[in-house]
């Protein structure tokens, strides 16, 4: 619910900023485990905060419901990116989860 109220504000939005907030879960389904994500950065062993997240409306805009191409299986609830919080600018940095796409079970 809390996903869906946020996204209500701005339907076409398919990048959600918010340095060092949260990353809005869509549900509660295929979270990162807690406690050991997101990993420290490689680099410099820094920990790394929440940037940026990619939203499920960005399907929408590559026409995902028109293909019918099986190869193509695009699918996500969506993506967070979390950087390296000193910033070290060192290649490898970022990484991102993935949260897949609810089932009907869930």
């Amino acid at each position: 619910v809390k996903f869906l109220a946020r996204v209500a504000r701005e339907p076409s939005q398919v990048l959600r900023y918010d340095r060092g907030g949260p990353p809005l879960w869509h549900g509660s389904h295929g979270r990162p485990p807690r406690g050991d994500w997101p990993p420290k950065c490689p680099a410099c062993g820094a920990a790394r905060d929440f940037e940026f997240q990619v939203m499920p409306q960005l399907l929408h805009f590559f026409r995902m419901e028109a293909r019918n191409d099986a190869s193509a299986d695009l699918d996500f609830a969506t993506i967070a990116v979390y950087t390296c919080s000193a910033s070290c600018g060192t290649g490898g940095t970022e990484v991102a989860y993935v949260q897949p796409p609810a089932t009907d079970a869930a």
